[in-house]
């Protein structure tokens, strides 16, 4: 049976005031256009085949121009900027790292408009041994991903990001920590285990409602700090990890 969290569906339901799509919520792998540009402020991201081929599938269902007629009209709502991820490195380990890859889950035709809705992995290194990585994303996107590669059964463990306890809901540092190693493994063909030395930072909510803002790293705000976590709309965490 396919796992399917419903803790925060009805916040994933907002994305149908953007496009009526009976409720299913579009998540789409885009990856850089052009590498030798990560560095640069701003970086256009492109859809994988996969995710051409899905938004087409839905679109048609639905009876939507195809995904690249909106595209190619304006591809600027799928750019990344990965300027913030850099300068939240230096500020949790105090390196200045390098990056080497990003990746962005959008949905179709909400791109960077729905910052909630994404999220952002970025991925840096200022030596071969050591990369460091910063996800940012809102919990129904994260929640819905998890779920994705845990059915493709590519996630190392079977742990949840957010449960139902007796106290109330609980949410899983390491399974979201988990989320990022293995969208690395998925999108960067990295080939991250359990096995690999691992050291992450607690969660924090991210006080920003923009995807592209360049003093990101300034508005991280520990989870913990807040009466009630689920306020937070978007989440963050960094972390390092060493090949073997």
């Amino acid at each position: 049976m396919l796992r399917e969290s419903r803790i925060f569906e009805q916040e994933r339901l907002e994305y149908q005031k953007n496009i009526d799509y009976a409720g299913i919520y579009p998540l789409g792998t885009f990856l850089p256009d052009e590498k030798h540009k990560l560095n640069q402020a701003l970086v256009q991201m492109i859809p994988t085949s996969n995710t051409v081929l899905m938004y087409n599938t839905l679109r048609k269902n639905f009876g939507y121009v195809p995904f690249e007629t909106n595209y190619f009209n304006d591809q600027t709502i799928y750019t990344l900027s990965g300027v913030s991820a850099k300068e939240t490195v230096k500020r949790f380990y105090g390196v200045d790292a390098q990056i080497t890859n990003m990746t962005g889950e959008f949905l179709d035709t909400a791109g960077i408009h729905m910052p909630h809705h994404t999220i952002q992995l970025v991925e840096l290194t200022n030596d071969d041994k050591i990369f460091y990585y910063v996800l940012t994303g809102g919990k129904g996107s994260i929640e819905a991903k998890a779920d994705e590669l845990f059915n493709a059964n590519k996630m190392l463990q079977e742990g949840l990001p957010f449960r139902i306890e007796q106290k109330g809901l609980a949410i899983d540092q390491m399974s979201i920590v988990e989320l990022a190693i293995v969208m690395a493994n998925d999108t960067f063909d990295k080939d991250w285990t359990i096995n690999n030395p691992l050291h992450a930072h607690d969660l924090y909510a991210v006080m920003s409602d923009q995807v592209i803002d360049m003093v990101e790293s300034t508005k991280w705000r520990p989870l913990k700090s807040f009466d009630n976590w689920t306020d937070a709309k978007r989440l963050g965490v960094v972390l390092r990890i060493k090949v073997l």
